[in-house]
C-alpha cells in the first residue's frame, strides 16, 4: 500500500542524504584552514639552533635576544624578520633565510622579508635570485629605492640592459640628477656604443663623491673607445687617489646592518668616522675598541690610524706597535709606523718598517713610495730611483711617484729619463702645478747639443 501511495519516496531520501553529505562536506573544506592554522598555532615555532663556538659575545648577545622574542611572540612576522636581519647581518646566512621564509608566510606583504631572501638568493646564485628581488621590487614600489637600484645592477650584470634602463628610469622620473641611476645608464650607453650620450650621463655622477670613482673608470674607458690614451690615463690617475667611495644609502639594508654587532663593525664605525673627518668621535670609539678587545691587532691599529691622523705620533706610535705585537702581518700597520717613525725624523727606523709592509704586500704602491722617501733622505739615490720603480710597476699610473722618480733622475743628471717621468707625471695630473713647473726645469737644464 504504502509503496502504492508513495512511489518515489526512497529516491526522494536518497537525494536528501546525498545533499546532507554534500552540505557537511563543503563545511569540513571551508573549516580546514582554520583547523589547519588551528594546529600549528598550537605547535611551538622555535628558532633555529646556532653553534656558538667562537662566536663574538656581543653579536650571541644580540643573536640571543631576537631569538627570545620569538619564543615569546612565534606568530609574529616582525619577531621572525628581525631575528632574520640580526642573523643576516652577522652571517648565519642558512638561520636567516628560514626565519625570513617563516616571516614571509605570515607577513606575506612585506618587502622586506622578501628582499633580505633576495639578497641570500643573489649571493648564491644570481640567476636563481633575480625572481626573488623582482618580488621584493614590486611589494616595495616606490617607497624605498635601494631594492630598485640593485634590481637595475643585477638586471646589467645579467646581461639585460634594456630591463635595467627601464629601472634607471624610473628612478630618474622621481629625481631627474639620480647621480646612480645617471650612472647606470651611462654604463648601457657605453655598451651600446652611444659614447656622447654616456659621456654626457656622467657628468652628474663625476660631481658627486659617492659615484666620482666609479665615474672616472667608465670615463677612462670611454676615453680608450676613442683612442684618447692620454685622457683616459689621466682618469685613471684621479682614480686611483680616490678612496672607495661609501656604500649608497638603501634603507632596507640599513635595517640589517642595524643588527650587526661585534668587533668588525665596529671598526668599520671608527674608520668611517675618522675619514667623516670626526676625529673626535672616532678617537672615543677607537679607545672603546681596545678596552673591549685588548688583544686585537685590529683594534689597536685602528686606534693607532685615529691618533695618526690627529698627528699625536707619540701615541700612535705606541698604539701600532702593540698592534705589530699582536699579529704582525697587516701592511697598513707597517705603514702607518713607519709614517710615525719618519714624522718622529727616524728615517732609518721608518725604512724598516716599510720595508716590512712590502715583505707582506709586495705590490703596494704606498709603502715602495714612502721607502724610497726614506733612502733618499739617507743620500741612498740609486736605491730610492729602484724603489720608485717598483712603486710604478705597482701603479704605472701613479703621478706622484712618476715626480719623485723624474726629480731624482734630474739630481742625477740623467735628463732624457728625468724628462720622461716628469712629462708623464703632468700628463697624468695637469691640475699639479708643480709637475709642470719641475719638468720646464729639467728642460732648461737639459744641455744642448
Amino acid at each position: 500500500m504504502s509503496d502504492v501511495l508513495f512511489p518515489n519516496a526512497s529516491a526522494r531520501f536518497a537525494k536528501r542524504r546525498w545533499l546532507l553529505a554534500a552540505v557537511a562536506l563543503v563545511g569540513v573544506l571551508l573549516a580546514l584552514p582554520l583547523i589547519y592554522r588551528g594546529f600549528f598555532a598550537a605547535k611551538p615555532l622555535n628558532p633555529p639552533q646556532l653553534n656558538w663556538a667562537g662566536v663574538d659575545p656581543a653579536i650571541r648577545q644580540v643573536l640571543e635576544t631576537e631569538m627570545a622574542n620569538v619564543r615569546g611572540h612565534p606568530r609574529s612576522a616582525d619577531a621572525w624578520g628581525r631575528l632574520g636581519c640580526a642573523l643576516l647581518a652577522n652571517l648565519f646566512e642558512d638561520e636567516a633565510d628560514s626565519c625570513f621564509a617563516q616571516a614571509s608566510a605570515l607577513d606575506p606583504k612585506n618587502a622586506l622579508w622578501i628582499y633580505c631572501q633576495a639578497l641570500i638568493a643573489l649571493s648564491r646564485d644570481p640567476v636563481v635570485g633575480l625572481p626573488k628581488l623582482e618580488q621584493a621590487v614590486e611589494l616595495a614600489g616606490d617607497q624605498v629605492e635601494g631594492p630598485r637600484l640593485r634590481l637595475a645592477d643585477e638586471y646589467l650584470a645579467q646581461g639585460q640592459p634594456e630591463k635595467a634602463r627601464q629601472q634607471f628610469e624610473k628612478l630618474l622620473a622621481r629625481s631627474p640628477q639620480h647621480p646612480r641611476a645617471l650612472l647606470g645608464l651611462a654604463r648601457i650607453d657605453f655598451q651600446t656604443g652611444a659614447l656622447d650620450s654616456s659621456r654626457r650621463r656622467l657628468e652628474v655622477a663625476l660631481a658627486d663623491p659617492r659615484t666620482r670613482k666609479p665615474a672616472l673608470a667608465l670615463s677612462a674607458e670611454i676615453y680608450e673607445r676613442q683612442h684618447n690614451t692620454p685622457a683616459a690615463n689621466r682618469a685613471l690617475a684621479q682614480m686611483i687617489e680616490l678612496p672607495d667611495p661609501p656604500e649608497w644609502p638603501d634603507a632596507y639594508f640599513a635595517e640589517i646592518r642595524k643588527y650587526k654587532a661585534g668587533e668588525s663593525i665596529r671598526l668599520q664605525s671608527v674608520y668611517q668616522l675618522q675619514d667623516g673627518r670626526r676625529y673626535r668621535e672616532a678617537l672615543q670609539a677607537a679607545q672603546e675598541l681596545v678596552r673591549d678587545y685588548p688583544q686585537s691587532a685590529r683594534a689597536w691599529a685602528a686606534l693607532g690610524s685615529v691618533y695618526l691622523g690627529q698627528r699625536n705620533f707619540s701615541a700612535a706610535e705606541q698604539a701600532l706597535r702593540k698592534s705589530v705585537s699582536l699579529e704582525d702581518q697587516s701592511p697598513q700597520a707597517w705603514i702607518n709606523l713607519g709614517l710615525c717613525r719618519y714624522q718622529q725624523h727616524d728615517v732609518a727606523d721608518a725604512a724598516t718598517c716599510f720595508s716590512n709592509a712590502i715583505e707582506r704586500k709586495p705590490d703596494s704602491l704606498q709603502a715602495h713610495f714612502n721607502l724610497a722617501l726614506c733612502q733618499a733622505e739617507q743620500g741612498n739615490r740609486n736605491a730610492a730611483i729602484a724603489s720608485l720603480r717598483d712603486a710604478l710597476r705597482c701603479q704605472p699610473l701613479s703621478a706622484p711617484a712618476h715626480a719623485k722618480l723624474g726629480e731624482l733622475l734630474l739630481e742625477e743628471k740623467r735628463y732624457p729619463e728625468a724628462i720622461d717621468h716628469l712629462q708623464q707625471a703632468a700628463d697624468l695630473g695637469p691640475e699639479n702645478t708643480a709637475y709642470q713647473k719641475k719638468l720646464d726645469e729639467a728642460r732648461k737644464r737639459r744641455p744642448i747639443r
